[in-house]
């Protein structure tokens, strides 16, 4: 099902998709209204996510550790970087 936004006469985003009845039976509209600067605030808060956990990783320390994939053309264990937890914390 494609879902289409509309704009209210009050300026507000709301999708649409055919699921009205449904939604007002469950009393949720008021989830599905946003305004503008809500609309854009949510269509980017996964990018600023992602930036700053990029961002953390390339600040934060790390150890290189052996790991358990073997590189075919040197006979060696390929190293990864490792510091999960600082990042996650």
């Amino acid at each position: 099902m494609i879902a289409y936004a509309s704009t209210s006469q009050n300026g507000r985003v709301s999708g649409g998709g055919g699921d009205e009845g449904m939604i007002e039976w469950l009393g949720s509209g008021h989830l599905l209204e946003l305004s503008g600067s809500e609309a854009v605030l949510g269509f980017l808060t996964p990018l600023l996510v992602f930036i700053f956990f990029f961002l953390a990783q390339l600040i934060l320390p790390g150890r290189w550790v052996p790991g358990y994939v073997i590189d075919s053309e040197a006979g060696e264990r390929r190293k990864f970087r490792r510091h999960g937890l600082l990042v996650v914390v």
